[in-house]
């Protein structure tokens, strides 16, 4: 892994058509929805306003416990090398990914005017600030999964235009997830190079997945199932896409044992990082080449490059249909922030982790609705978010 690598002309033209052809499908769908508003089939324009007031008396309550809980992992893993020491606790991602949903459900089905309201600015900074205390210690994304998708709600409602100065604001943001935080990390003293220009370089190479496809093209999957010891009937894009669903640990079946943990599902990203790294490397470190959303249509499709183009303009289309939706209220908007979000980082991840949490998000809005016509739970929330029992702005 590193700058050594090279990518090929062909490799270079598959990734040119699979983005001409998401263009395609965003640019078709995009113009063809951008006017059409849709309106909730199955429930009423007051469930949205319970949605946003359970999620914002639920986010005052768990927020604090969210702060200590970076606060107490950054102390975890201090003196640590990136990609080393414990894996974070449970509990903490429990409470990590409650935030997260919570926050953009509430962020997503208010009006436009709620932005500049004190409580939503308020959480907004507390939302990021914990992510930012974690990343400093795991990972950039961390703190990306929080910044891009309230960069692009905001965008999409028209809070922020693409003039050239939030364009330079988004870049210096940019460079400074890309490198401020590995600097403080310690990453850079890993990294032997004769400038700072060859580190930075290798740092945008490392895990630079499109070079994979270079890799591994010649190779067929029952192949690489056969290296990393699974059963080849393992479809790399059916676990992926069900990861979050099934209990593959459990059932021994199309696992691995990466990462600290026994029983990971064998999505590709783990299978690259074995056989990249070694079976002892790859359990003991959390590191990793990372996948590419094309390579795992082209191994689950029979290494069939047509199918690939087609469902990279079927996700353009997706995308589009999400970001027009943002544009509203909407119920379902923290699902949509989840799909555009992984479709940005999918030359870095599998097709199936764009719907990783996408549909468990979704269906907690529903299970969500359904709780907060029980009067027990309402009248919960008003005392925890410390509302009058008769104050309009209580459920």
């Amino acid at each position: 892994m590193g700058i050594d690598r090279e990518i090929s002309q062909y490799t270079f033209l598959v990734s040119l058509f699979n983005f001409l052809f998401f263009s395609i499908g965003y640019i078709t769908l995009y113009f063809s929805l951008k006017n059409i508003r849709f309106r909730p089939l199955f429930f009423r324009d007051y469930s949205l306003r319970k949605l946003s007031e359970f999620a914002e008396n639920l986010l005052v309550l768990i927020t604090p416990i969210c702060l200590i809980f970076a606060i107490t992992f950054f102390f975890m893993r201090l003196g640590y090398k990136y990609g080393e020491g414990p894996y974070m606790p449970f509990i903490f991602q429990v409470f990590f990914y409650l935030q997260i949903f919570l926050y953009f459900v509430y962020a997503t089905t208010i009006g436009t005017n709620n932005y500049k309201q004190r409580k939503f600015i308020l959480l907004t900074i507390f939302f990021i600030l914990t992510r930012f205390i974690v990343s400093l210690q795991w990972g950039r994304l961390f703190l990306a999964y929080s910044i891009v998708p309230l960069f692009i709600l905001l965008l999409a409602r028209g809070i922020i235009r693409l003039t050239f100065k939030n364009i330079v604001v988004a870049l210096g943001l940019f460079f400074v997830l890309l490198f401020a935080i590995p600097f403080f990390r310690g990453d850079f003293s890993k990294i032997q190079g004769d400038s700072i220009f060859v580190e930075i370089g290798y740092l945008l190479a490392f895990g630079g997945p499109i070079s994979l496809f270079d890799e591994y093209k010649d190779f067929s999957y029952e192949e690489i199932a056969k290296a990393v010891g699974i059963d080849d009937r393992c479809n790399p894009l059916l676990i992926s896409l069900t990861a979050w669903l099934i209990p593959y640990k459990y059932l021994g079946i199309c696992t691995l044992d990466i990462w600290q943990a026994e029983g990971r599902p064998a999505t590709l990203d783990r299978i690259f990082a074995m056989l990249e790294l070694g079976p002892k490397t790859a359990y003991e470190t959390l590191y990793g080449p990372g996948s590419v959303y094309f390579i795992e249509l082209y191994f689950a499709f029979g290494e069939n490059l047509f199918i690939v183009y087609l469902m990279s303009a079927l996700l353009g289309g997706l995308s589009a249909f999400a970001y027009t939706r943002l544009r509203y209220k909407t119920l379902f908007g923290v699902a949509y922030l989840e799909i555009l979000l992984k479709v940005l980082f999918a030359t870095r991840s599998n097709f199936g982790q764009i719907f990783e949490k996408a549909i468990p998000f979704a269906f907690g809005v529903i299970i969500i609705l359904l709780l907060i016509s029980t009067d027990k739970l309402n009248k919960f929330l008003k005392e925890v978010g410390h509302c009058p029992a008769k104050s309009a702005k209580c459920l």
